[in-house]
């Protein structure tokens, strides 16, 4: 009888490491996927922002029609001047890993 309630125990504790490495999967799938979120919506700006930029937009203008803050578009016009010769994606994984 102490020999099955020592198996339930065994059996109970990998139950429950299981269902916390399963927790702990679902977590790290969840803030991949945000991440990735985060990426399309940066590069989708720096996009927008970029064509704005060779119209003759500035900073302020982007920003009001864009409904922005002013600061946000700033920063990617920073980064579009330091990284112009890269891909809006590559721009928008470089800002989105500095912003993590």
């Amino acid at each position: 009888m102490a020999k099955m309630r020592q198996l339930n125990m065994q059996a109970e504790g990998r139950a429950e490491q299981m269902r916390v490495s399963y927790m702990k999967m679902e977590e790290r799938d969840r803030l991949i996927r945000e991440e990735g979120e985060r990426k399309g919506e940066t590069k989708s700006l720096i996009s927008i922002i970029r064509k704005k930029t060779e119209k003759g937009y500035g900073a302020e203008k982007i920003a009001a029609d864009l409904e922005m803050k002013k600061e946000k578009v700033i920063l990617i016009l920073e980064a579009l001047e330091k990284y112009g010769d890269r891909t809006d994606r590559e721009i928008a994984e470089m800002m989105v890993e500095e912003n993590s």
